[in-house]
């Protein structure tokens, strides 16, 4: 738990495809009640912050900006804020820009303390979703096997684990494949463990209010189907024009039942075995060694 004149960031990382949409949807949902109960969400500017707000950090970096908008003044009571960006995992995960950005935290923007949460995911699951994903959004041609020789998504969280451990923040690596049923719930829980003690107060009325509301997270971004996600790779080789594509997207989804999941045979699970080693033995021995995959 916090001291409440410490400035503290509450940093949620992604990565892709681990419930962020509905989370950054959440916060913009109750963005006003948390800045009141202590703990500021900033929106940006003429923007409804659909996908996190995480790049108004790295804009004020690139602008070498001391002051930004959203920072209130030290002397203020509220000191904690909160930052949601999925792709800053994947950007983090080179050292260099990472100690960058850490420096210009602390140094620039006088955050004392970072706390720092990331969602990992079996590749087995996360890997299909990415692809699936892509089919249905940014017309990908290639086969789920085709896709899979260049999933890096495992290396890139181990280079990001070693990236963040020498910067002095506290990570926190949860597994969305078992926390995905109360992945809002694991995500306050987050938050209120490094609160200080009277935001701590407010926010557990609040979360606890919204809970017997049955106000969960909304999903976004479903992955569809297999079947679904087939047979729009097959309309996506038939390289419909552009207006008609984006058309039969839309009720696309609606037109087919779900078919269920199908796994990955062995074959391709195989080439992440290496991956999945080297993850694990960072998650080992501490706090997020329940996160091992």
């Amino acid at each position: 738990m916090t001291n409440h004149q410490e400035r503290t960031l509450f940093l949620h990382v992604g990565f892709g495809k681990t419930g962020s949409s509905s989370l950054q949807q959440w916060c913009l949902r109750h963005h006003v009640a948390l800045g009141q109960r202590g703990l500021i969400y900033p929106l940006p500017n003429g923007e409804i912050g659909k996908s996190g707000n995480g790049h108004l950090l790295l804009e004020a970096m690139q602008a070498c900006d001391s002051t930004p908008v959203w920072l209130q003044p030290q002397a203020n009571a509220v000191s904690q804020y909160l930052f949601s960006r999925e792709h800053l995992a994947r950007e983090l995960s080179d050292p260099q820009i990472s100690a960058d950005f850490f420096q210009y935290l602390g140094s620039t923007l006088g955050f004392q303390r970072i706390e720092v949460l990331l969602f990992i995911r079996h590749p087995v699951e996360h890997c299909f979703s990415l692809w699936a994903q892509k089919v249905k959004a940014a017309g990908e041609t290639r086969s789920l096997r085709e896709f899979s020789q260049s999933y890096d998504s495992l290396r890139m969280v181990t280079r990001l684990i070693d990236s963040l451990q020498p910067l002095g923040c506290s990570l926190r690596v949860l597994n969305y494949s078992k926390v995905r049923r109360s992945l809002l719930s694991a995500f306050q829980q987050w938050v209120l463990a490094s609160v200080d003690s009277q935001s701590r107060l407010y926010l557990e009325s609040f979360f606890e209010k919204l809970r017997l509301e049955s106000n969960e997270a909304k999903q976004y971004n479903v992955t569809p189907s297999l079947l679904q996600t087939r047979l729009q790779r097959r309309l996506n080789l038939l390289a419909l024009n552009q207006s008609k594509y984006l058309g039969f997207c839309k009720w696309l989804p609606s037109l087919i039942q779900s078919a269920g999941f199908k796994r990955f045979d062995d074959v391709i699970l195989d080439q992440w075995e290496g991956d999945v080693i080297q993850l694990n033995k960072r998650l080992m021995g501490g706090s997020n060694e329940d996160a091992c995959l």
